[in-house]
């Protein structure tokens, strides 16, 4: 009779344990590292590398060849791929909005101070 008993017991943990939410395995971890890449449109193109922490932090920086000069970048990436980042200055500088996924980062850039815009790709180094 205890047998009977405790088998049910071992069954439910076994279930309850097996549903545990640690089963997520998408998180800024898996973008961890340094990225690099171009972004080209209207009225400015350039290079640029970032690097992201383990909470999906960004740091880094853009040249822009056609103002031959260097801008920092700060945002941050989700779990779910998308990344939202601000060169320069929030009032002068630029956003970069996009995804990533895998080794593989694409998106759009705007400065709407200046009115420029364009498209950005890049990858994980």
């Amino acid at each position: 009779m205890k047998k009977l008993i405790i088998l049910p017991i071992l069954i439910i943990t076994l279930f309850i344990n097996s549903c545990s939410s640690d089963d997520d395995n998408s998180n800024p971890l898996s973008f961890e590292g340094n990225w690099s890449g171009q972004y080209t449109g209207e009225g400015d193109n350039g290079t640029w590398s970032m690097t992201i922490d383990g909470n999906g932090n960004i740091s880094g920086t853009t040249i822009s060849n056609v103002f031959s000069d260097t801008f920092d970048v700060n945002g941050n990436v989700q779990a779910n791929g998308n990344l939202s980042v601000t060169i320069g200055t929030a009032n002068s500088g630029a956003t970069f909005i996009g995804e990533m996924e895998g080794t593989t980062a694409s998106g759009t850039w705007n400065n709407s101070s200046l009115n420029y815009n364009g498209k950005w790709t890049g990858n994980k180094q």
